[in-house]
């Protein structure tokens, strides 16, 4: 979805490839409103589901930041 949104070059995908570009980690705010927007505007996500990557991902692996977490 990330790779998706930076080669459609949405607004979300070219604030997320500048912090890529930067070396550092696309923020969990910028990750939920992606989320939130294949939900309303991709037709495969009809039933709710969203693949992140075509890498096995679990819930673990998001969200990131250790306050988050707690």
């Amino acid at each position: 979805m990330l790779r998706a949104q930076v080669s459609k070059k949405t607004a979300l995908g070219r604030e997320a490839k500048k912090i890529m570009d930067a070396g550092g980690l696309v923020s969990d705010e910028i990750m939920v409103n992606m989320i939130k927007s294949e939900l309303e505007s991709n037709q495969e996500c009809s039933n709710g589901y969203v693949q992140l990557s075509t890498r096995e991902r679990t819930v673990f692996h998001f969200p990131r930041s250790l306050e988050s977490r707690c």
